[in-house]
């Protein structure tokens, strides 16, 4: 494995230097790892986004009746890994452009089809992930976040637009 990485390391291709970091692992690691199951072992930060869990959950096909209501406090409990992955958006070691955050971060739901309610606890969670990996990163690596970039020119950059 240490080979594997050293060569990935020392490549200098174009590839290399565009590549994601979950692209990267499957590009050196693909033929030979073993694929975990996404629940509980790797919960995506953009799953919080979705509208539709089903395919985290594992009930794609499942009746109605079988399948898992999505509850994202027991969801993150459950949790082992959670992944920053809610492309466009930087990595959470670059700070978000306030632009971003209005139209990238979780939606409120609507707690009842004639209420007036709506719940945030995907967008808090969310955001909490966030800020809590910044804080660590803060006073554990005693490193700060870099600088939000442009939200327009960043999308432009990545593809997004």
């Amino acid at each position: 494995m240490l080979d594997t990485l050293r060569s990935w390391w020392m490549d200098q291709s174009p590839d290399k230097t565009h590549g994601y970091d979950m692209e990267l692992l499957n590009q050196r690691f693909g033929a030979s790892a073993m694929v975990l199951p996404h629940r509980p072992y790797a919960l995506l930060t953009s799953e919080f986004r979705n509208t539709d869990h089903s395919a985290y959950l594992g009930t794609i096909n499942a009746p109605a009746p079988m399948r898992n209501k999505w509850d994202p406090d027991a969801v993150l409990k459950e949790a082992k890994l959670v992944h920053f992955s809610d492309w466009p958006l930087p990595k959470p070691w670059v700070m978000w452009p306030h632009d971003a955050v209005t139209e990238i971060q979780p939606n409120c739901t609507k707690m009842g089809s004639d209420s007036y309610q709506y719940s945030c606890r995907e967008r808090e969670i969310w955001k909490d992930l966030y800020n809590d990996f910044r804080k660590r990163r803060k006073d554990h690596c005693r490193l700060l976040s870099a600088t939000a970039p442009n939200w327009p020119s960043w999308k432009k950059t990545v593809g997004a637009e």
